[in-house]
Parts: C-alpha cells; sequence; structure tokens
C-alpha cells in the first residue's frame, strides 16, 4: 500500500535569487542530515514531495501522524544516500536539493519502492484513499 503524493522537481542555478531563497528558508524544525553535501558549483535540483491526504488528516489524524513520519524518515533516509540536502520539512511535506539529476530521479524512485514496503497504519489501509490495489497479471 502506497499513500499517494506529489513530486515537483526544477532546476535552479546556485547564486540566483530563487536557489538564495530556497536555502534561507530552511525550516528550523528540519533535522540536519547526519553527514552534510556540498551543493555542486552551478546546478542543483529540488525535489518537492507532498502527501496528498486533507480528508484522511480529518478522519484518522492520529494514523496520518505515524504515516506522515514512515514517509519523513524515507525521504530523510534517501536524500543522505542520494547526495540530498533538507531544505524544509513540514509534516506531510518533504523538501530536499539534489547535486545532480541522476541523484533526484534515483532518490525519487527509490522513497516510491520503500513506501511500498512499510508497514502502514492498519486504519489508512482500510480508508479508499489509501487502500492497497492488488493487480493479478
Amino acid at each position: 500500500a502506497i499513500l499517494k503524493h506529489r513530486m515537483e522537481g526544477i532546476a535552479t542555478p546556485i547564486g540566483s535569487p530563487a536557489s538564495s531563497h530556497l536555502l534561507a528558508s530552511k525550516s528550523p524544525s528540519a533535522l540536519p542530515l547526519s553527514s552534510p553535501v556540498q551543493p555542486p558549483p552551478e546546478r542543483l535540483v529540488l525535489l518537492h514531495s507532498t502527501v496528498e491526504c486533507r480528508t484522511l488528516w480529518v478522519r484518522q489524524p492520529i494514523a496520518m501522524k505515524s504515516a506522515c513520519l514512515i514517509f519523513v524518515k524515507n525521504c530523510k533516509r534517501l536524500a543522505e544516500i542520494h547526495n540530498g540536502i533538507e531544505i524544509s520539512c513540514d509534516g506531510d511535506t518533504y523538501t530536499a536539493i539534489f547535486r545532480s539529476p541522476r541523484d533526484a530521479v534515483m532518490w525519487a524512485m527509490n522513497i516510491q519502492e520503500d513506501l511500498l514496503h512499510e508497514e502502514w497504519p492498519q486504519t489508512i489501509l482500510h480508508q479508499p484513499e489509501s487502500c492497497e490495489i492488488k493487480h493479478h497479471g
């Protein structure tokens, strides 16, 4: 089972107003990675991932809090593996920059795979928006 989430990516030159704003807006609640990665000299790739689940937050707030902790734990772990630097982390939203498009794509693919294998709260798996779908084929 997997919660639906949206990822957006852009590339922006370091030192541009957009990258300066992103780096300055790092959430104070974001936990630093254990080994900081130096950004590349000219380009970086930004990925923004959001769990889209407003109705689940209303119906299952405790289970959604647990699910978001699982989501963020995986985002942080994989960002470190794929040369990512966390820019912000706010509940069900995670934003990171990556050294290269390849690192960003590998992170995006690996996060999808890892989330498929997580143990999600059962109350969420019984909701229409997030139930398991089994394909036979």
